[in-house]
Parts: structure tokens; C-alpha cells; sequence
């Protein structure tokens, strides 16, 4: 698929000013995991799951129990039909947050799609 150029307005601004100040904070913050994610929340915003999920990887990576980066990993290979990888964010996040009733569902949705 060919990258299509973005249409300038507010909210690409935004985006952008709000991912130049995530990947500064990665930098200068190498074990905190909220800057990765929040880039990873913006690459997906823009529909980049494969930029996203590089992210999220980062930020559980500094830290392996930071359920949200798990559950949005699971998500952003779900999105690109990465199944086995999308079962195995799921249950990595599970293992810290096992009451999350999304994260099941999300679960189970990749195990259909599996069968």
C-alpha cells in the first residue's frame, strides 16, 4: 500500500507536535514505558499498526507489566492479522491483568479467526 501524504489540519498538528514530544521523552527517558506508548497510541491514530506495535514492543520491554502496552500490542497485531503474536500480547497481558473483560473478549475474537 502506498503512503498517501497527510492533509494538513489541527488535529495532524497535533499529532505530530504530540509525537515529536513522545519520541524526545523515549530519548531521554530510556526506562520509562509511557512515552513508547504514547507514540504507539499516535502511529495507530494514524492507522501506522505497524509503527504502533514497534512501540508498544518498546514499552513493555521497560516494562513487562505494563498491561495497556500488552492489550494495544494485541490489538495493533490484530489489525494487521499477526494472530499468533496478537494471542500471545493478549495473554502476556492477561498474566498482569486478568479482570479485563476486553482483553478476553479481544482474546477470544483472535481465536476465531485462528479456527
Amino acid at each position: 500500500m502506498a503512503s498517501q501524504p497527510l492533509e494538513a489540519s489541527p488535529r495532524v498538528d497535533r499529532l505530530l507536535i504530540d509525537l515529536r514530544a513522545a519520541l524526545t521523552e523515549m530519548q531521554e527517558d530510556p526506562a520509562n514505558p509511557v512515552p513508547a506508548y504514547n507514540s504507539g497510541v499516535i502511529y495507530g491514530q494514524w492507522g501506522d499498526h505497524a509503527s504502533a506495535a514497534k512501540s508498544y514492543r518498546i514499552a513493555v520491554e521497560r516494562d513487562p507489566s505494563f498491561f495497556q502496552g500488552h492489550y494495544n500490542l494485541g490489538t495493533d497485531y490484530a489489525e494487521q492479522a499477526l494472530w499468533l503474536e496478537a494471542e500471545a500480547a493478549y495473554l502476556q497481558g492477561i498474566q498482569y491483568n486478568a479482570k479485563d473483560p476486553e482483553a478476553w473478549a479481544n482474546l477470544g475474537g483472535v481465536y476465531q479467526k485462528m479456527n
